[in-house]
């Protein structure tokens, strides 16, 4: 799921580039944004030209990253993601967190 995400909205990386990517993190995409991610990245197979923007582009979308990643594992799609972070904003995580049942029943 994370894999058809990243290939879909960031330009320059397919299906199998984004496999590679997320098999390098092993879906801890908090990570991107320490140390190191640049040469994860690379031996993911994404161009240095890419790594700046895409580390980019997660900075400014990494809490929609993270409510997938907390949400995939109880059959969460883009859609309920999207739901999440246009109910929630910056805190859906956080109310994932603390109030699951609640915040199921809000997004339906």
């Amino acid at each position: 799921m994370l894999e058809k995400y990243l290939s879909e909205t960031f330009d320059g990386i397919g299906p199998v580039k984004a496999k590679k990517i997320v098999s390098e993190f092993e879906d801890f995409f908090s990570e991107i944004r320490q140390p190191g991610a640049a040469e994860k990245l690379l031996n993911a197979g994404m161009l240095k030209e890419q790594i700046s923007k895409f580390i980019k582009f997660y900075s400014t979308n990494h809490i929609k990253w993270e409510i997938l990643n907390q949400i995939i594992p109880y059959g969460g799609t883009f859609h309920h993601m999207e739901l999440l972070f246009a109910t929630y904003g910056a805190n859906a995580t956080k109310q994932l967190s603390t109030h699951p049942y609640e915040v199921a029943n809000n997004i339906g």
